[in-house]
């Protein structure tokens, strides 16, 4: 981390916990942009929605494009045309020139760009080869995770396999809660418990990069990879450097993540020093998510309403929408 330490106790805690999320220092790039009027901006929040019938992207809660399905079906069939011309002979693409021009010309007006896009190597969401998914926990990471990896063929792992840090304190059918995360939750403050994790995640971080940055340079050599975690900090994650990553993060309302870990804990019948423990773990679980969200939305990341009731299958069609808008923008940047 960046700075020397400024005080002791509370003070220090807080200093440690806003150094860790990003509050005193700015990323090298900012990668979170949107498209608006046809031009590429920076800093802005975008939101991808799906359902059965559209996708809507949104900015700073204000809709900025609306795609139907159909539309949608419509650039994937367009896509897959342009791409299968490329494979033509030097001869065939001169005789199907005047077709190429109108296929791009239907993707321009489709997406609503400013200018046609070139379609060489334009494959969405298969050029990513690391997507991430952040969030605090108890939002859904490792479902919605698990469920990307298989509709893509991805590997799927957890930051909490590269190192543990006290995890949930409540038993569940064959584990009881070990003495040490006890003591954890049952003597640290709330300050104390998020200046923990996040140090946690600050000295985790050289190992979780590592692994992005090894998968994503593999190509198609490997499998791609979609790695969840609560340690995907989202500043250190917008400072990364890698191509052909995407990033996500999952939020929930409050009352959301505190149902879930009641049932999970079963928190109506366990004893008084168990609900003790789950309300502390709560408690810094909703503190975490505060920061992240304000980084989140500072940096112009992008992030998703996991709560709400949606399902696991909307859920992956918006991870993959935003993955797939992340791409577009890149490639565009680059001028590809």
């Amino acid at each position: 981390m960046v700075g020397e330490r400024v005080g002791r106790g509370g003070c220090a805690g807080r200093w440690m916990a806003w150094v860790a999320v990003g509050r005193d220092r700015r990323p090298r790039h900012t990668p979170g942009r949107r498209v608006v009027e046809g031009r590429v901006h920076t800093r802005k929040i975008l939101d991808v929605t799906v359902d059965d019938t559209q996708i809507a992207i949104h900015a700073d809660g204000e809709p900025i494009r609306v795609v139907s399905r159909t539309a949608t079906q419509e650039i994937t069939r367009i896509k897959a045309r342009a791409h299968t011309e490329q494979r033509k002979t030097s001869q065939e693409c001169q005789a199907s020139n005047e077709t190429r021009h109108r296929d791009t010309t239907s993707l321009h007006l489709v997406l609503g760009w400013s200018r046609k896009p070139n379609m060489q190597g334009v494959i969405g969401v298969r050029d990513v080869r690391v997507i991430l998914i952040g969030g605090t926990s108890n939002v859904g990471k490792s479902t919605v995770a698990q469920a990307v990896a298989e509709k893509l063929g991805f590997e799927c792992l957890s930051t909490d396999g590269l190192a543990r840090h006290p995890g949930r304190p409540w038993r569940a059918s064959e584990w009881e809660v070990p003495a040490h995360v006890a003591e954890h939750y049952g003597s640290l403050t709330v300050d104390e418990l998020i200046t923990s994790v996040l140090g946690h995640y600050e000295r985790l971080w050289p190992r979780v990069e590592e692994l992005i940055t090894t998968r994503a340079a593999e190509g198609g050599a490997r499998t791609g990879l979609v790695l969840e975690g609560a340690a995907l900090l989202p500043v250190r994650v917008a400072t990364l450097e890698v191509s052909r990553t995407a990033a996500v993060w999952l939020t929930a309302d409050d009352a959301v993540v505190r149902a879930r870990v009641h049932a999970a804990g079963h928190y109506e019948a366990a004893r008084d020093e168990e609900q003790y423990l789950m309300d502390k773990f709560l408690a810094r679980t909703e503190r975490y998510q505060t920061l992240m969200i304000n980084v989140i939305d500072r940096l112009g990341l992008d992030r998703i309403d996991a709560g709400d009731g949606r399902s696991v299958a909307a859920l992956v069609d918006s991870v993959l929408a935003a993955v797939d808008v992340q791409d577009a923008v890149r490639r565009s940047s680059a001028g590809w």
